[in-house]
């Protein structure tokens, strides 16, 4: 009975000094605004740091005052109609629990001081609007760091979270605007976050000018994007190890005109575009200072990549660009200034890359070809592609120069398969503003593959076209049985001599000279002995030979 009484009484003393957890309920009958008025509170006692609070349908504004510290285990702002305010200068320190949120905001809530959240679940759970000038740091969850699923969340403060059970920040159904600092897993090690570093469902998050957003140590991608994601300031994703993808994106992802990304030190890609998503930069990309490990950008499916910022890719495992799906560049991409383990640019199954105007891709320091493609994939355009590389682009793809029409130019050696297609739009005999050229200054290999005139009653019979000028050698014809569209009686003239390293197309009344396969001269005592072949010859009466 002894050992009974005692233990009820330490149990008892426990309880009363606070070591037990007790819930703290908001009732304002203190001076109706002030934390730190026990009167404010049932029972009347100023939460302890082992205390549950739950702040209920008052409608009071419930404030943390400059200067002081409140602390508690767990916040329960209940009511959508409930305010919270944390002035400059307070501190609400959350110690936290295994089996709850950290500080849960139904209500409308303002962070001017500083917050620590630690220990529990979910860190913050947001309902309602939720504006942070000051500083915001948690860390030790089980669950999310943040958890934004409905109205609004600005911050032009402070966030830093560490040591996050799954994602870092995930939304839905909110609007996040960030001009502020935010870092997540920047200051731990290996996975200090356990999933992505923003995870975005259903909701649209804005880094606003003068925004900046530091990721790194995820155990999965930095951003995991299925909605809206607007950058208009600073996205750095690189610090430790990401441990996925830089960027997933399977919904709209703008990188603004102001907007920088940087992404270094994944173990997979850097950014991902799936499914039927678009991918718009109109600012600048970096890619790669140390390390990407596989693509540097991989396009799926019906996604799209517009771009009309600067993109530079470098140090990849694999690809710099591995293409499924559809590039629009009109400004500048840069692939491979120190080393890319694969192809520069690799193009699947109806792969569309489209090089506008003024717009050029550089690919430099390639293991493989710079280009490849597959035989129903697509480039277009009248941009220009450089390569810096020993080795060919390898087309084995639809090739449509310009923009109805236009030229398109690649500044390398290239190699027309024979399941690639060359085709050409045809208005007029001059090339870029009447018909369509490919204009390649280097070596081309034509290895019997298809060519298609579009447009050709545009053709009278005494015209000569040029489609392809080069610069290097010709070797190869296309393929006979695979050109269509030459009214009758037109041919292809092939020879780099007699053409001004031009492929040619020209009608039964144009003047051109017979194609040349050799000419030799021998001199023989005082003569000179003269033999050659041709090709073709098209209304030719026979030669004639002076002597100058």
């Amino acid at each position: 009975m002894k050992f009974r009484f005692l233990l009820l009484s330490l149990c008892l003393g426990m309880m009363s000094t606070g070591l037990f957890a007790q819930t703290i309920s908001w009732t304002g009958l203190g001076d109706g605004t002030s934390w730190n008025d026990p009167n404010n509170w049932n029972p009347a006692n100023i939460p302890t740091a082992t205390d549950d609070v739950e702040i209920p349908d008052s409608g009071d504004n419930v404030i943390i005052p400059n200067g002081f510290t409140a602390v508690a285990q767990y916040v329960n702002l209940k009511s959508p109609y409930g305010f919270l305010t944390i002035e400059s200068g307070a501190v609400l320190d959350i110690t936290g629990n295994a089996t709850n949120r950290g500080l849960q905001l139904v209500g409308t809530a303002t962070n001017n001081g500083t917050i620590y959240i630690s220990n529990c679940t979910e860190g913050l759970y947001i309902g309602r609007p939720f504006t942070n000038t000051g500083s915001i740091y948690i860390e030790s969850t089980s669950s999310r760091g943040i958890r934004a699923e409905f109205h609004s969340f600005s911050n032009t403060g402070l966030i830093q979270l560490d040591d996050i059970g799954t994602y870092g920040i995930s939304l839905s159904s909110l609007t996040f605007n960030n001009e502020g600092t935010i870092n997540i897993g920047t200051t731990g090690g290996a996975n200090n976050i356990s999933r992505d570093g923003i995870q975005n469902i259903n909701g649209t998050f804005n880094n606003l000018p003068g925004g900046t957003i530091n990721i790194g140590n995820t155990t999965y991608s930095g951003i995991a994007n299925g909605n809206i994601f607007i950058n208009e300031g600073d996205l750095n994703i690189y610090e430790g190890i990401i441990s996925q993808n830089g960027i997933t994106n399977t919904g709209t992802f703008t990188n603004e005109s102001t907007g920088t990304i940087l992404i270094d030190n994944t173990l997979l890609g850097g950014i991902i575009a799936g499914g039927s998503d678009y991918f718009i930069n109109k600012g600048s990309i970096e890619m790669g200072a140390t390390s990407i490990g596989t693509d540097g950008i991989f396009i799926n499916g019906l996604s799209y990549l517009d771009n009309t910022g600067s993109i530079s890719i470098d140090n990849t495992g694999a690809n710099g660009i591995y293409m499924l799906g559809n590039l629009i560049n009109k400004s500048t991409i840069s692939i491979g200034a120190t080393q890319i383990s694969g192809y520069g640019i690799r193009m699947g199954n109806y792969a569309i890359l489209d090089i506008q105007t003024g717009a050029t891709i550089t690919v430099q320091n390639a293991t493989n070809n710079f280009l490849s493609t597959t035989f129903n994939s697509t480039i277009m355009g009248t941009g220009t592609l450089n390569s810096y590389s020993n080795l060919p682009g390898i087309i084995g793809a639809h090739v449509k120069p310009g923009a109805s029409p236009g030229i398109l130019t690649l500044n390398s050696n290239l190699n027309l398969e024979s399941t690639s297609n060359l085709e050409i739009e045809i208005t007029g005999t001059t090339p870029g503003t009447e018909h369509d050229q490919l204009v390649i200054n280097g070596d081309v290999m034509l290895n019997s593959g298809g060519l298609t005139i579009i447009n050709s009653a545009a053709l009278v019979d005494t015209d000569i076209i040029e489609i392809i000028y080069f610069s290097g050698d010709l070797t190869g014809t296309f393929d006979p049985a695979k050109i269509t569209g030459l009214p009758p009686g037109w041919q292809v003239g092939y020879n780099k001599a007699l053409y001004s390293d031009k492929v040619i197309l020209y009608g039964p009344g144009a003047v051109v000279p017979v194609e040349l396969l050799e000419f030799e001269a021998t001199a023989r005592d005082k003569k000179v002995e003269l033999n050659w072949s041709t090709a073709s010859e098209t209304n030719n009466k026979g030669f004639e030979i002076q002597r100058s």
